[in-house]
């Protein structure tokens, strides 16, 4: 019988969203012209192809030829035509303004520390006396006491950031995500400045969800004991906050967040673990149809946030192709489904979730075409199943890491086998925890019993895999300057060596289907494990081609971040820990310094020293903790003694992220480096009582501290005046008859190079090759001084500033110490 003609779908859909991303990456002309002559290219060999083995017409030659440059260009007319609802907002010019706003909350808010997370439709804004209409998404952080849930509607003031008027270079990376998922603005409100007017939004059933997700977490809570509650509580509702610290960093230095949270690589492993655990015994189309309907509860209990709702549309259409006995073409199906859905919301491109969910789920059905064609026959029994969840999971890691090393800049080598050890067992996790959720909240007692062999033996296992993992060498290994160019060489690698096993294998599977019922699962394995092992193969060339991009050195790094008309510095030791001394004034400025210069794409920060309670210094603070995992604070004696301080003192307490006040004397060693790394404070020697008179007083009572790595040092000196140099200078050492040791190779210079600063006995003392000066360009203060210029200038030190330089990056192995600008 005549095989009728099966159109290429996955090259059209290919060069649809090659063009959508290049038009949102808003590529040079000539790249978008060399893409168009390949895609027509590749458009002209397929129907050649076509034409040869259906022997079609010139007309359907013709057809397929153009198809492929015209949908290419279709891409980048939609991407050009897409616009979030950003734009709107910026354009209606309240950005940056105290507003009142009216709007229904659309999902359920979440716990961010002590406050409330929550997304809502704007319909009414206020600024005045004025009062427009509007129809734009916000962000907005409201106090943890109040009682807000899905479809209320709320009055708030509030001051609106919009995420779409900032520029390439001061976007802070989270903004652009935000705008991606279509949210317009963002802000916070303080307790006291938002009413809920009306509560009959909700539906009933979404209503119902709510009480019934957080009754489950209540349950669960009593059920289990710490950490694995806050395990079970991620991975059945989402409640990633629950998951205790340690524990979350142990799962993400391992590859093994993703089986915990709720996200789109998460709900499509689900659908392809659930299919291949039970079709041994309810056979393929009642495993499928048993895998969209875990699918659904899944998303249902997760709130059903955009990035899983579209995890969700291509999970079910992955579970689809096999009920109707179509899984071969799952290939086309879930392509034709990411299509629809690029096509609809261009931006989804820019969306990690979806990068991966779509990774993820490409990778089950391209690498692995045999055993996605017959895990759903039910050859080879529990055993069989369990191998084949195995081989899912090792295959959606390979799949993935590209992505991983991309927007992360790290990978996992022991993630693939901690995988391998804990997925297996995912199905076990989930159901059981979800099942001991339910029963805890019809019968607290029930549960108890059950929690034991249905949740609490695989968490603990999650759990210990986990520990042991993250203690292991290599187990988050930086990768540096991995480009999105490195990863699609390794994924058309990966196109490469699977494409013809996936051919072979799909003819095996068409005439073993006419000749015998099914084939037994130890082939099935064989035949999968080719392109797995050849892709793995590829995915460890690719990676030591590159070998000079991982980070195996002994250097410590400082990055005087531009911040403008502040101070905050960034130290990265070689161990990865991250120290961070002050924030600077201007939020957009500080995330986006971190996010370049953090190791492996961290979210992180070990240790923050705010030197003094001063806006310049620490207003970007709140952005930071909205954003970042902070280890501890280093404060001053006189933090609290200020307004400001005060604040940021509370939100520290609120997020129960511990506080160290710190005088001269206080030395703060980082042990396990290569070489000797210390921190030693040196001012202030006591707590001033001034109130809150004036800056000036704050500036006195900062906090200087030296930095020593080896044999280098650098010392920051905060915003002290000439009065405290003299001190610092002159005044014997705590616990010492003589000064402090003051020399240091690099010299922060104090108050952003004021007149009143920099005294030459200082520099006498310290000794500096190089002064840095972090102050922002055209500032009405006047800084630096020319007095401070010539000072140093006479002292033989050369002198950077960031408002000519940009940031400022220090490197040193222990003994000598290079510098580069960013300008």
């Amino acid at each position: 019988m005549t095989r009728l003609y099966q159109p290429p779908i996955l090259l059209w859909i290919a060069a649809f969203v090659l063009g959508a991303a290049l038009g949102l990456a808003r590529a040079p002309e000539a790249f978008i012209a060399l893409a168009a002559f390949g895609a027509a290219l590749l458009g002209a060999v397929s129907a050649w192809q076509v034409r040869a083995k259906s022997h079609r017409g010139w007309a359907t030659l013709c057809v397929l030829l153009l198809l492929t440059p015209l949908l290419f260009g279709a891409g980048l007319w939609r991407a050009e035509q897409s616009g979030s609802r950003a734009a709107g907002l910026a354009n209606a010019d309240f950005d940056a303004q105290r507003l009142v706003l009216r709007g229904i909350v659309l999902g359920e808010p979440s716990f961010r520390g002590s406050d409330l997370e929550a997304r809502v439709q704007a319909e009414r804004v206020q600024v005045g006396g004025e009062e427009r209409i509007v129809d734009a998404r916000v962000q907005l952080m409201l106090p943890g006491s109040a009682e807000v849930m899905a479809g209320d509607r709320l009055v708030a003031v509030v001051t609106l950031e919009s995420t779409g008027s900032r520029t390439a270079d001061e976007d802070d990376g989270y903004r652009s995500w935000l705008a991606a998922q279509g949210v317009a603005a963002l802000g916070t409100v303080q307790p006291g400045d938002i009413r809920v007017i009306e509560r009959t939004r909700a539906s009933w059933w979404r209503r119902g969800l709510w009480e019934t997700r957080t009754a489950v977490n209540d349950a669960l809570r009593d059920a289990l004991p710490p950490p694995l509650s806050g395990l079970a509580q991620g991975m059945v509702t989402g409640q990633r906050q629950a998951i205790d610290g340690p524990l979350r960093d142990d799962l993400n230095r391992t590859s093994l967040s993703h089986l915990i949270v709720v996200s789109g690589a998460n709900l499509t492993l689900l659908t392809a673990i659930v299919m291949a655990a039970t079709s041994w015994i309810v056979g393929r189309r009642p495993a499928a149809l048993l895998a969209m309907l875990t699918a659904l509860a899944y998303a249902a209990f997760a709130g059903g946030d955009p990035p899983v709702l579209r995890a969700l549309g291509m999970a079910i259409v992955f579970s689809l192709a096999h009920v109707l006995g179509r899984g071969a073409s799952a290939p086309d199906a879930v392509a034709l489904a990411a299509g629809v859905m690029i096509g609809a919301e261009p931006q989804i491109l820019r969306d990690v979730s979806f990068q991966l969910t779509l990774a993820g789920t490409l990778g089950l059905v391209l690498l692995m075409p045999s055993l996605v064609q017959r895990q759903l026959t039910g050859v080879g029994g529990l055993s069989g199943a369990i191998r084949a969840v195995a081989l899912v999971s090792l295959v959606a890691m390979l799949a993935t890491m590209p992505l991983i090393a991309l927007h992360f800049q790290r990978i996992s080598l022991v993630g693939l086998l901690a995988n391998v050890l804990v997925a297996p067992l995912f199905g076990w996790m989930f159901l059981g925890s979800f099942a001991v959720g339910i029963v805890g909240v019809a019968n607290e007692t029930i549960a108890g019993l059950l929690s034991w062999p249905l949740a609490w033996l695989p968490l603990r296992w999650l759990a210990l895999i986990a520990d042991a993992g993250s203690q292991l060498p290599g187990a988050s290994q930086p990768v540096r300057d991995f480009s999105p160019i490195h990863a699609l060489v390794v994924y058309v690698g990966m196109a490469a060596v699977a494409i013809r096993p996936r051919r072979e294998s799909v003819a095996r599977w068409n005439r073993a289907q006419s000749v015998r019922p099914g084939p037994t699962l130890t082939p099935v394995l064989r035949n999968a494990a080719r392109p797995i092992l050849a892709a793995g193969a590829l995915t460890v060339v690719a990676a030591a081609l590159w070998l000079s991009a991982l980070d195996h050195d002994d250097q410590l790094k400082v990055h005087f971040i531009d911040v403008g008309q502040g101070d905050a510095a960034l130290v990265v030791t070689p161990q990865q820990r991250t120290i961070l001394i002050d924030t600077g004034g201007r939020a957009d400025a500080l995330l986006a310094g971190l996010r370049e210069h953090l190791p492996d794409g961290s979210r992180r920060i070990d240790l923050i020293v705010i030197t003094h309670p001063q806006s310049d210094h620490l207003d970007a603070a709140w952005a930071l903790l909205e954003r970042y995992d902070v280890g501890r604070f280093i404060v001053p004696p006189s933090l609290e003694q200020t307004s400001l301080g005060r604040s940021l003192a509370q939100k520290a307490r609120d997020l129960e992220i511990p506080q160290q006040e710190v005088s001269a004397g206080t030395r703060i060693a980082f042990p396990g480096e290569p070489r000797s790394l210390t921190l030693d404070v040196l001012w202030p020697t006591a707590t001033p009582n001034f109130g809150e008179r004036s800056g000036e007083d704050s500036n006195a009572s900062g906090i200087v501290a030296r930095l020593q790595y080896g044999a280098a040092a650098m010392l920051f000196a905060a915003d002290i005046g000439a009065e405290q140099e003299i001190a610092i200078s002159q005044q014997p050492c705590p616990g010492a008859v003589s000064p402090c040791l003051l020399r240091a190779a690099v010299l922060k210079i104090a108050h952003h190079g004021s007149r009143y600063s920099t005294t030459q006995l200082l520099l006498d003392r310290v000794r500096p090759k190089l002064a840095v000066i972090s102050v922002g360009a055209e500032n009405p203060h006047g800084h630096p001084h020319p007095e401070t210029l010539v000072i140093l200038r006479q002292s033989g030190v050369a002198a950077l500033t960031t408002a000519e330089r940009g940031t400022i990056s220090l490197s040193t192995d222990g003994a000598a110490i290079v510098w580069s600008t960013e300008r």
